[in-house]
């Protein structure tokens, strides 16, 4: 489900295939209308993958095996696109909390946008779990979004897999 989190400081990018950039063409040459974000900072942002394979066996989940090749994977591609890649592994919840809320208050002046990717188990209902517990879909978004915060992303994308 798509959910309206950030209306106030974000526009919707036209459907129209002219205004999408192609593999290894720049995203600053797309053309710049009041429907697009600006896309020619020094840098295209961070992107933080949060890759968690191993579980309390409280939830007896099964391993997440193999899932270091989608992480290399989709890391090689996102510094192929520009962005500067950090991966954290098997982080409790409050590890993962710590993690969204650094990276919330980082300075993203200098940054196109911002990505972050959790790669675990989860469920219908907007959890994900973690190595000793689960956290809720809503509560990840909220950090980026609270103005008493003065992110430095407002007005950018806030891009959330």
């Amino acid at each position: 489900m798509l959910r309206n989190f950030d209306v106030a400081d974000s526009n919707v990018v036209p459907s129209s295939s002219s205004n999408i950039s192609k593999p290894g063409e720049s995203f600053a040459s797309c053309p710049s209308t009041s429907d697009t974000y600006n896309l020619s900072r020094k840098s295209m942002g961070k992107a933080v993958i949060i890759d968690i394979n191993t579980f309390s066996s409280h939830y007896n989940l099964s391993k997440r095996k193999g899932s270091d090749k989608d992480v290399d994977a989709l890391a090689e591609i996102l510094r192929a696109f520009g962005f500067e890649v950090m991966i954290h592994e098997n982080l409790s919840s409050d590890e993962v909390n710590r993690v969204i809320m650094n990276l919330a208050l980082e300075d993203h002046s200098d940054n196109n946008c911002m990505l972050l990717t959790i790669m675990s188990h989860g469920d219908n209902n907007g959890v994900i779990y973690t190595t000793d517990g689960l956290i809720y879909t809503d509560d990840i978004q909220k950090p980026f979004t609270d103005p008493k915060n003065g992110s430095s992303l407002r007005g950018k994308p806030k891009i959330f897999f």
